[in-house]
């Protein structure tokens, strides 16, 4: 089994929480921004729980065996670097979560500070990305590193952003997110067959990887497929039922949540996976 918990739900737990921050960013607040309309009274709540989840994650970080306090430094490596940008990510959820409680009308301050916690968030994730692209660790030195972590992001962010907005959020916004989610996971999907193919065309000693996959871990492979594919579907029933008849309605309630739940225990098993083609 998975010896590195602690990174599996640090990295998910970070990602989740900057895919969920550009999000909103993208189809909630802008929108209202530009079209010069109030505020929903949920966004203090939102941003304070994408703050919470981003230091629940980080916290996770240091829970890792063989890690303390005294082994993070910010010295010139990808991993200080992984600290830094963590660190100003969080800095910068605090700063916004203030300024959304204290008041909403500086609006063009949300907006910029919206902005540089979005920024920061995605090159965390690319910090993330480099700690792991390593040439001496061929399973993870390839494409699907980057993408992997990228989509996780955005298909937990989407998730719970979707799951949030269902009872109060725009028709338009929930038909993006439901939108995007339909494209991510069949993304995913079709990235399996992929990553099966490049660990099977590793050199020796390395081309035990897809036997660790397919074999050693095989059930959680099958957890993967199946919720992906459950995701997917739900994603679509969710779509097909958003209509302003039925927006508060269980049509729509129950394929979102089946979205979520399956979503996160895909990119749990995704993750997990991903750190036993170390062993």
């Amino acid at each position: 089994m998975c010896q590195d918990w602690s990174l599996v739900l640090f990295t998910t737990g970070m990602q989740s929480s900057v895919g969920m921050i550009i999000l909103y960013h993208i189809f909630v607040f802008y929108p209202l921004f530009i079209n010069k309309a109030p505020f929903p009274v949920k966004m203090p709540r939102i941003i304070s729980g994408i703050f919470i989840l981003s230091l629940a994650a980080m916290g996770g970080a240091f829970f890792h065996p063989g890690q303390s306090l005294h082994g993070f430094n910010l010295s010139h490596t990808w991993l200080g670097y992984e600290l830094l940008f963590g660190l100003m990510y969080i800095g910068l959820l605090l700063v916004l979560l203030l300024i959304s409680i204290t008041t909403t009308s500086y609006k063009r301050f949300l907006r910029l500070f919206l902005n540089l916690t979005a920024i920061a968030g995605l090159i965390l994730i690319f910090t993330m990305v480099r700690v792991y692209y390593l040439p001496a660790q061929p399973a993870w030195y390839n494409f699907y590193t980057p993408t992997s972590f990228y989509l996780s992001a955005f298909i937990l962010g989407g998730s719970w952003l979707l799951i949030l907005q269902v009872n109060s959020g725009s028709l338009a916004t929930q038909k993006a997110l439901a939108s995007l989610l339909i494209l991510l996971f069949s993304v995913s999907l079709i990235l399996v067959p992929i990553q099966m193919s490049l660990l099977n065309n590793l050199q020796p000693p390395d081309n035990h990887s897809l036997e660790i996959i397919l074999k050693q871990n095989r059930w959680l492979f099958f957890i993967k497929l199946v919720t992906l594919i459950i995701a997917l579907g739900s994603a679509i029933l969710a779509y097909r039922a958003i209509r302003s008849d039925t927006t508060h309605c269980r049509r729509i309630q129950v394929p979102v949540w089946f979205l979520g739940i399956c979503s996160v225990l895909a990119m749990l098993t995704d993750r997990i996976l991903f750190y036993q083609l170390a062993s």
